[in-house]
């Protein structure tokens, strides 16, 4: 029987300054099986007062990676709150639902961020692997979209229609292939996919939970009406827009266009950008 294996993607950068340290983040990408250590150190910065964080991957299920914390090269477990009552030292990782661990010390500290970005050797169900490329699903795809680095240019053409016009600098729009969306751009920064713009059609709008919203990434901001382009005869319509940090999850934003002014916790999903 093969072993199972999950891969990570591991983040570090620096909040605050700290003289032997940048804050520009560093991120790799390691593939583990059951058993085998993580190990979080800044191997090129490896100050004496700076906090190390191993763990062994206890399981590997098609729905979770069970992570527990074990003693650093020091022999030192260090704790860290992770927003639940007390301290844990086991951790569910789940997709799109990363692992962070935050320090703070006066002139700056660690921020570790662990994705889990490759399911185990369980296969998702159908369904499930449906839900995570369901573009209609803002909250989820959001998550899928921050917590996967992998999902490219190639996989959003696949998803929503082929490419239309690039003659725009770092802007692709797409000939959306589903008679649910009127218009889909990308937005692209070093060769990379950095955003996801989706106008759904008349008709078609899906709903979001803005409670979810609000409990996953706080409050939003409230965007400032852009000037009406109206024709003749026409009679304006507000649609108000809403921007929400994606921060708790990993760093990456949300706009939310809904239709009219927000009324109330569902509301119609008029256009929303996706970027990380």
């Amino acid at each position: 029987m093969e072993d199972k294996t999950a891969t990570f993607r591991v983040e570090l950068y620096y909040q605050g300054s700290a003289a032997w340290s940048s804050s520009k983040p560093t991120v790799s990408e390691v593939t583990l099986a059951e058993g085998a250590g993580l190990y979080l150190e800044d191997k090129h910065a490896d100050h004496p007062n700076l906090t190390h964080y191993n763990f062994r991957i206890v399981s590997i299920a098609a729905d979770a990676v069970i992570l527990e914390q074990i003693p650093d090269r020091r022999g030192r477990i260090l704790a860290f709150p992770t927003g639940a009552a007390g301290l844990a030292k086991q951790f569910r990782l789940e997709k799109g639902k990363p692992l962070s661990i935050r320090l703070n010390v006066p002139g700056g500290g660690p921020v570790w961020t662990v994705a889990w970005i490759t399911p185990g050797a369980q296969p998702e169900t159908k369904r499930a692997a449906a839900d995570y490329t369901d573009y209609r699903n803002v909250h989820r795809f959001f998550e899928m979209f921050l917590g996967n680095p992998s999902f490219s240019v190639q996989d959003a053409v696949e998803l929503l229609g082929q490419k239309q016009d690039e003659s725009l600098p770092h802007r692709i729009a797409l000939k959306p292939k589903s008679s649910n969306v009127q218009w889909a751009q990308l937005e692209i920064m070093g060769g990379s996919l950095d955003g996801i713009s989706i106008r759904f059609a008349p008709g078609h709008y899906p709903s979001v939970s803005f409670s979810t919203l609000i409990r996953d990434y706080g409050e939003p901001h409230q965007l400032p009406l852009l000037p009406p382009r109206l024709r003749p005869g026409e009679i304006y319509h507000a649609d108000y827009s809403y921007s929400f940090e994606g921060r708790k999850v990993l760093r990456g934003s949300l706009i939310v266009t809904v239709e009219g002014e927000r009324k109330a916790d569902l509301n119609p999903v008029v256009e929303v950008i996706y970027r990380r």
